[in-house]
């Protein structure tokens, strides 16, 4: 399946028929580098194990979205809904990550490395042995986090 027809099966399913589709078809890989998906609804969807380095998603929603060890590195999330995501073994890497929300959303073994997380809400976020820095804490706007 290439790019063209995967974006297009990816913004006209809702999530159920999406994750239908991923499991009757692991073996296809999901690839939407530099895509845009900016203001998507995606709530709910696996985009799991998928590249999506460098897309913008710019104030997408992606509450509940499963995005376990995905790539995700220098992806534009500005203002994206994470909330409850999973971003567990996620690379976040060079991310923009200003003011998303992302509270109570998986974020154990996540790589944040030069990730920009102004004004990011975090409460409530699992951010186990993940890789962060104390100044990219200090930028944060909230951040109860469990631990």
């Amino acid at each position: 399946m290439d790019k063209i027809d995967l974006l297009e099966l990816l913004q006209r399913s809702t999530y159920e028929q999406w994750n239908a589709f991923r499991q009757d078809h692991p073996e296809v890989s999901i690839d939407l580098q530099d895509e845009d998906l900016s203001e998507a609804s995606l709530a709910q969807f696996d985009l799991s194990n998928a590249n999506l380095s460098g897309v913008n998603f710019i104030n997408a929603d992606l509450n509940l979205t499963i995005l376990h060890a995905s790539n995700l590195r220098q992806a534009n999330l500005k203002g994206a809904n994470l909330t409850y995501a999973d971003l567990s073994k996620a690379d976040l890497s060079m991310s923009n990550l200003c003011d998303v929300d992302l509270r109570r959303a998986n974020l154990s073994y996540t790589n944040l490395t030069e990730a920009n997380l102004k004004g990011a809400d975090m409460a409530g976020a699992v951010l186990s042995m993940n890789q962060m820095t104390t100044g990219q804490m200090r930028q944060v706007k909230s951040r109860q986090d469990t631990l």
